[in-house]
């Protein structure tokens, strides 16, 4: 049986742009030893806003994600992408905070199914993400699982050495 949704559970609504600066806040924050400039979300949201989300609560944004249709190789931290792919190999999991009070709410259950759903409607084949500190374990609970090549492995260099590349394949 699956708990109820606390009263308090934010919802997963689409990025504005007047979001941007809370969300970098966020991630200034929680992703504080992988560093971006505010240049990197406000890119994403403007080639692919479908994939930017919120997570909207009654004190305000309390975590976001950013997707992109992407190829199997990470883009490189803080960078720009340009443009994206006319044929995604993945919907690529660039970027998830969620402030620490959010956990237990199932924020990660109700993002993973949105982005499913998402990637089957651009014809992508898979998700992918790179998880960063202890995460991995995390989103194995989903499904994903290690994807490693050499050229990845060089790509995450600029995250950290303990870095994860993983994919959900979508049946």
């Amino acid at each position: 049986m699956t708990p109820p949704t606390p009263p308090w559970c934010p919802l997963w609504r689409p990025m504005q742009p007047q979001d941007v600066p809370r969300v970098n806040a966020i991630a200034d924050r929680v992703h504080q030893a992988f560093p971006e400039g505010p240049h990197v979300v406000r890119e994403r949201l403007a080639l692919f806003p479908p994939g930017c989300r919120v997570a909207d609560s009654p004190s305000g944004v309390i975590g976001y994600a950013v997707a992109h249709p992407w190829g199997l190789l990470p883009p490189l931290l803080d960078s720009s992408l340009v443009a994206l792919p006319e044929q995604a190999e993945c919907l690529y999991l660039h970027d998830i905070a969620l402030l620490p009070e959010t956990r237990g709410a199932r924020l990660g259950e109700a993002l993973v199914r949105y982005l499913q759903d998402l990637a089957r409607q651009i014809a992508a084949p898979r998700l992918a993400l790179t998880a960063v500190y202890d995460t991995p374990r995390y989103w194995s609970r989903f499904g994903f699982t290690p994807y490693r090549t050499p050229a990845i492995a060089e790509k995450l260099a600029s995250y950290s050495a303990t870095a994860t590349f993983m994919v959900l394949e979508l049946g």
